[in-house]
């Protein structure tokens, strides 16, 4: 099949867990035959568009917009079939189009209901001006795509709420690249074991404060943190009780990741709303024991016995002191988590994705 990807992000621009998502997929349905284009957004430095190892790449404006379906349409006549990542497909599906599969990373109307009961984790713009609009798109584009695909079934309950029929949608996890992580060598950090390590935005719905407090009520162990965001500013003051027990390493370049992973003991991932949660799949990748709420989709992929699920300040607590104190069970938690994900490839997703756009193109 000739395979058209909507995409908001593709390398060397990167945006989090749906850029790795296209990149990931596109490659593995390319290896398995297909012929593979993506439509997604410029990026500082990269081509308008590019042969990327077998993909084509077109890089426009706003991808979710007008210009996607415009560079779209002028391509149609090389594809069978549209993979649309979230409203990327908004633009497309308002007109004509070739049938097109909606994969959903995200529930627009689940990330407003969260960001409402969650004060001050937006701006009340993006919160009741932007989110709004997206929510529109996304119910529009659910109801006028031809099939839908959704990662998690949280995120297909959000969909059934939409009005769409659950014979419409189809469940396909995501899986992880193991070979990124398993070929990692730990980044050399200069911290006290346990070293518990967080990896992602510091925004306020991730919620980092209250793991700072815990680490800060360990006999011993140190905190790691990965990212940048709004909160960081505040989280560095708030963790300053720490001393040399915190290191705040900023953003990190994406492939330096994995080694960051391996140089933790413990994974926490304190986030108070997660349609999905890679950081989970990849925590279990690199070999990890796991913390990590209990919200959105994250139960669905965190394997048994690989960690630990709370839902309150106090159960985070618990679970931190727990496991940083028994380093046997660190490493029979990390065990099962990476047996887990060892059984769920990328590869897995294209096959399934593969059957999914093969039964909507011939229905078409």
């Amino acid at each position: 099949m000739r395979v058209l990807h909507l995409s908001m992000d593709y390398p060397p621009r990167h945006a989090g867990g749906t850029t790795v998502h296209t990149y990931q997929l596109a490659h593995s349905l390319q290896r398995l035959g297909h012929e593979i284009s993506i439509i997604s957004a410029t990026a500082p430095g990269a081509p308008k568009m590019e042969d990327d190892d077998g993909v084509t790449v077109h890089r426009v404006p706003r991808p979710y917009t007008q210009f996607s379906a415009r560079k779209a349409r002028e391509i149609m006549g090389t594809i069978d079939v549209v993979h649309g990542h979230g409203i990327c497909a908004h633009g497309l599906l308002k007109g004509r189009h070739p049938p097109t599969v909606v994969k959903l990373h995200n529930i627009w109307a689940q990330e407003l209901e969260a960001y409402r009961n969650l004060p001050g984790s937006a701006s009340w713009s993006y919160v009741n001006l932007s989110i709004p609009k997206y929510v529109r798109m996304d119910r529009a584009t659910c109801s006028r795509a031809d099939h839908l695909i959704s990662i998690s079934k949280y995120i297909s309950k959000g969909a059934e709420e939409y009005g769409i029929e659950p014979n419409k949608i189809s469940l396909i996890p995501n899986g992880v690249d193991f070979e990124r992580f398993d070929g990692a060598e730990p980044a050399e950090v200069k911290l006290k074991r346990p070293i518990i390590a967080y990896i992602g935005r510091l925004s306020p719905h991730k919620n980092v404060s209250p793991l700072i407090k815990a680490v800060k009520g360990l006999r011993k162990g140190s905190l790691l943190v990965i990212g940048g965001g709004p909160s960081e500013r505040d989280l560095r003051e708030e963790a300053e009780g720490l001393g040399k027990r915190v290191l705040f390493k900023g953003v990190v370049p994406f492939d330096d990741v994995p080694s960051y992973y391996k140089a933790a003991d413990i994974i926490v991932y304190p986030t108070l709303y997660e349609p999905l949660g890679n950081v989970i799949l990849e925590g279990m990748a690199s070999g990890k024991p796991v913390i990590a709420s209990r919200t959105g989709g994250i139960p669905e992929i965190l394997a048994e016995g690989a960690g630990r699920l709370f839902s309150t300040e106090e159960e985070l607590r618990e679970a931190l002191t727990e496991i940083a104190g028994d380093r046997t069970l660190r490493e029979q938690m990390g065990a099962r988590g990476l047996q887990a994900v060892k059984g769920r490839t990328w590869m897995d997703v294209a096959r399934e994705t593969s059957d999914v756009l093969k039964k909507t193109l011939d229905g078409a």
